[in-house]
């Protein structure tokens, strides 16, 4: 024995999945069965009305078979059971009747009613009100509207009719809505799933306007007509659709919209900040800018992601890159970007014998410079400080190490894949190079592909990793607390325990030869490696130290009896003597070693300087520049004292004039028994005397000496005196 029970209900009973659970009797009820299976079992399951999504809840039998056709036989039973249930209160009706669409005689004769009506009917049953139904001539008044639906709904009308005119019969004979509802829905009879709100709802439609209201009409007066529209706004919303930028902000549209109509005296533009009313809902711009940028893919996509976005996009594509390659290394496509993560650069320092005191100081992000066979699609990664001539010199080098040499490297205009020396090199190795146009990416879409694989799918799971764009560094920054990010004191809180060079590149080329070699091409119907493990044999090597001796470009050199000169240091070989200019290359993996070529570029020998370490031209070039920042950074702190001693010698100075002992300065000497000082303030007082009050203070003056109170007399005095 079982019973109905929720879904809920039964998933706790068997210890099942609830969402399994939901999914399973969701793909059973798109095709119509009443059982599902999962887990092994079947479920026979139905609707019903309830709390739940569309206002329906699912209800499951409590006890599964464990095969298929007892839960047919199942089903069956229990349909006719209720079929029996049924009869016993009413009589038999239509409802027992198989109902399909094109099959169901209540639906037959509706369609043939609808139909066969003649349009001389129709019109003249217009002129007569559309809520009188209690005959056919009433129903037919509406079917003007039905006549210019589609098939499909003036179906789905005449099934909700048949639907109604049935329930009308039961409700008659004491049957409950929930009774009718679940017998219909268990039955299969209409290709509608029947609820309590769609029957009432159906049923007051039909009395107000009969069938016309049994019609699905959502959605359809948006399509042929909005608000916007009607308004005449279209122009104007779709103006500030189109000068929008990084998005379309439907909020300020909404605003901007409502001032126009207040301007215009249409809307009142206190009402809508207040929220007091609106002449355009929210829903129906969101609506309109939708459709607008559906329908207008380019401009949507400058609008959110720019104009490349939408060339790559957009742009007709004639034909492939690889239109006319038949073998590997044919066109060998050539790139650089930065690495979406940092990289702790201090074992350089400490390679050179410095010490590392800010260790954020050696934290910086690399460049990626890529080369990738478009007919094969095998592909080699090269990290580099910057994109330089030698990185990409550097670059090259590593794939014809690998993979063998390119006879036609394609690059766009990057001033460092067009620099005159990356221009001798491949000159010097006999490989042609093509330019793409500036700004054209899809010129050169595997390299670009190859950056994006690498970066989305390697660079997100190492340390370091800051994000494909500023609002993901941002997100990843914000993982930490405002207060952990305070307390790092502006270094970066996930910069910490960072991989080195050495691992970076270690990481890369592990990735490159087992994952991205071996994924597999639509395109080539195989692994990059497979594709070029089938052409090898046509693939040209060349020895390293051959290779090394061509990545560097020419250059003209004198042979004194010093030897020749070069980047500051001296360097000598028996063979140079022999002639008085040579033609000299940089050995870039040994900063000790010159190639040295005779007047027609063969080779003559190699030339050494004895002073100087064995070290890389990176490695050189890094010294220098550690070199420099070292020296800024001495002269930094230099200036630093020079402005502190500055700001403090003021006040260092006055107070040693402070504590320092002074000179006493020498007494003043009577003139004829009077004061020199006295009788120049005298004198001034006389020639600013007005009135008896200053006359009075000259006779004290004289008395000066005969009396014992004596008066200021000074001129200050005088002049404040006067003042008050």
């Amino acid at each position: 024995m079982g019973q109905w029970v929720s879904s809920r209900e039964f998933a706790t009973l068997h210890k099942f999945n609830i969402e399994g659970i939901l999914k399973a009797a969701k793909r059973a009820d798109s095709l119509s069965k009443k059982f599902c299976l999962y887990k092994g079992k079947f479920l026979p399951f139905s609707y019903g009305n309830g709390i739940g999504r569309g206002g329906k809840v699912l209800r499951i039998w409590s006890e599964p078979f464990a095969t298929q056709a007892e839960a047919e036989a199942f089903v069956e039973s229990y349909i006719k059971a209720q079929e029996a249930s049924l009869q016993k209160i009413t009589t038999p009706t239509t409802l027992t009747t198989q109902h399909k669409i094109g099959t169901s005689s209540v639906l037959a004769q509706e369609q043939a009613k609808a139909l066969s009506c003649p349009s001389h009917f129709i019109q003249s049953a217009q002129s007569k009100t559309m809520f009188d139904n209690k005959d056919d001539d009433g129903q037919l008044r509406a079917l003007d509207a039905f006549s210019k639906a589609s098939q499909k709904d003036k179906n789905l009308a005449l099934e909700k009719k048949s639907i109604i005119k049935e329930w009308e019969v039961y409700k008659t004979k004491g049957v409950n809505a929930k009774d009718f509802i679940a017998l219909l829905n268990a039955g299969g009879q209409y290709s509608i799933a029947l609820s309590e709100n769609k029957l009432y709802a159906w049923q007051r439609a039909y009395k107000r306007g009969g069938l016309e209201l049994l019609l699905d009409e959502r959605g359809k007066n948006r399509k042929e007509q909005s608000k916007i529209k009607e308004l005449g706004l279209e122009e104007l919303t779709n103006k500030l659709i189109l000068a929008s930028r990084g998005r379309v902000n439907i909020s300020s549209l909404h605003r901007m919209l409502h001032i126009h109509l207040d301007s215009v005296g249409k809307a009142d533009l206190a009402d809508f900040l207040a929220k007091r009313s609106e002449v355009i809902s929210y829903c129906v711009l969101e609506r309109y800018v939708k459709a607008y940028l559906k329908a207008h893919p380019i401009e949507a996509k400058i609008i959110y992601r720019g104009e490349d976005a939408a060339v790559g996009n957009f742009l007709p594509a004639l034909g492939q890159s690889n239109y006319a390659v038949d073998s590997i290394n044919q066109i060998v496509e050539i790139d650089a970007t930065s690495i979406d993560a940092i990289i702790d650069t201090s074992e350089i320092a400490r390679a050179l014998g410095l010490e590392v005191e800010n260790i954020e100081s050696w934290q910086k992000r690399f460049v990626l410079i890529s080369l990738i066979d478009t007919y094969s699609g095998v592909c080699s990664f090269h990290i580099s400080d910057t994109e330089n001539a030698l990185g990409v010199s550097r670059a090259i080098a590593k794939y014809i190490t690998t993979y063998g040499k390119p006879k036609c490297i394609k690059s766009d205009n990057g001033s460092a894949f067009v620099s005159k020396y990356i221009k001798e090199v491949l000159s010097r190795l006999d490989i042609e190079h093509i330019r793409s146009k500036a700004y054209a990416g899809w010129c050169k879409p595997y390299v670009e592909r190859n950056f994006a694989r690498l970066q989305n799918h390697l660079m997100e799971w190492i340390k370091g990793y800051i994000g494909h764009s500023v609002s993901q560094r941002q997100a990843i920054e914000f993982f930490f607390s405002r207060a952990q990010r305070r307390l790092k004191r502006g270094q970066k809180s996930n910069q910490t325990n960072l991989h080195t060079l050495k691992e970076l590149g270690q990481m890369i080329d592990a990735y490159t030869h087992s994952l991205m070699n071996n994924a597999y091409l639509q395109r080539l119907d195989s692994t990059p490696a497979e594709a070029y493990n089938a052409r090898v044999n046509e693939a040209v090597r060349i020895h390293e130290y051959e290779l090394c001796s061509k990545l560097s470009p020419l250059e003209r050199r004198t042979v004194n009896k010093k030897g020749i000169a070069y980047g500051g240091l001296w360097y000598q070989s028996a063979a140079m003597f022999a002639h008085t200019s040579v033609f000299v290359a940089a050995n870039i993996n040994n900063t000790k070693e010159l190639f040295m070529y005779d007047e027609q570029h063969r080779f003559i020998g190699v030339a050494s300087n004895l002073d100087s370490e064995e070290m890389s031209a990176e490695m050189a070039r890094n010294a220098q520049k550690i070199f420099y920042k070292e020296l800024k950074a001495r002269k930094g702190k230099m200036q630093e004292a020079r402005a502190e001693v500055e700001a403090q010698f003021p006040q260092m100075l006055l107070q040693a004039h402070k504590k320092m002992p002074k000179t006493h300065m020498p007494t003043l000497k009577a003139i004829n028994d009077s004061n020199l000082y006295q009788a120049k303030l005298l004198d001034e007082a006389r020639k600013n005397a007005v009135g008896a009050e200053i006359l009075d203070t000259t006779k004290e003056v004289k008395n000066e000496t005969q009396t014992k109170n004596i008066k200021d007399v000074s001129w200050e005095a005088a002049v404040l005196k006067k003042a008050k």
